[in-house]
């Protein structure tokens, strides 16, 4: 993830981030298997709604995170953050596309869960990152 390749990464940091991957992943993979379960049921579409609701929640987060710290830096640091923010949009759509199974060339259900799953781990993550180092946004 980008937060290893920082070369002024901070072990204790790194391994936090890296534990707080792994338990994101548990967290997944059995609501990935729950609602396998209860597809048929329609609760696929509810799990979608959930999430987009979530992301939604999250996305309010880091506007708040970015807007707090933007206020605080010169217009040529801000148009830094706004790039550095760009730059990792990219990577988490990278990053979560890259771990859907691309070998049957089908992307139904269960992808549709776990790539939006992925996009909310990631963003977790990502604002983890950015409360470690600016400071805790308001919440």
């Amino acid at each position: 993830t980008a937060l290893r390749r920082r070369q002024d990464a901070d072990p204790v940091a790194i391994a936090a981030h890296v534990e707080l991957r792994d338990h994101l992943a548990k967290i997944r993979t059995l609501a990935l298997e729950q609602a396998v379960e209860l597809q048929l049921g329609g609760i696929t579409e509810k799990l979608m709604d959930c999430n987009r609701a979530e992301q939604a929640r999250l996305n309010r987060i880091l506007d708040e995170i970015y807007n707090t710290v933007a206020r605080k830096l010169s217009s040529a640091k801000q148009k830094d953050l706004d790039k550095s923010r760009r730059q990792w949009l990219e990577h988490r759509e990278k990053e979560c596309w890259s771990s859907l199974d691309h070998s049957t060339g089908y992307y139904g259900t269960l992808e549709m869960l776990q790539h939006s799953a992925c996009i909310l781990d990631e963003t977790n993550l990502h604002i983890h990152w950015l409360e470690q180092h600016y400071g805790n946004g308001p919440r």
